[in-house]
């Protein structure tokens, strides 16, 4: 009797930050476009990340997510955007899946 293999759901690397996306604007071969979701009374931001350090995910309900380390997180959003990490949507890893290339 064979046991059959359960996919394992891919998990956003321990320490990261998942965001919620809300459109890739551009992308080249070693980065991503993304606007990322603000909460209520922040704008959304737009920035660029680096293919080699994130990762970007399908979420449950059909929307967008991208994994980034927490060092990314304090350069890209606290530094350039003055911004802190809770003024952006993030969403679960659990709720995550891979995106099929």
């Amino acid at each position: 009797m064979s046991r059959r293999r359960r996919a394992k759901k891919p998990r956003a690397i321990k320490g990261d930050v998942v965001y919620a996306v809300r459109e890739v604007t551009h992308e080249t071969s070693g980065a991503w476009l993304c606007r990322l979701a603000a909460t209520k009374g922040c704008s959304d931001i737009v920035t660029w990340f680096p293919k080699s350090q994130c990762k970007l995910m399908g979420v449950a309900g059909g929307t967008l997510g991208i994994s980034v380390p927490e060092w990314l997180v304090l350069k890209k959003i606290v530094e350039q955007f003055k911004l802190l990490p809770e003024d952006l949507k993030t969403v679960e890893a659990s709720r995550c899946y891979r995106l099929e290339k």
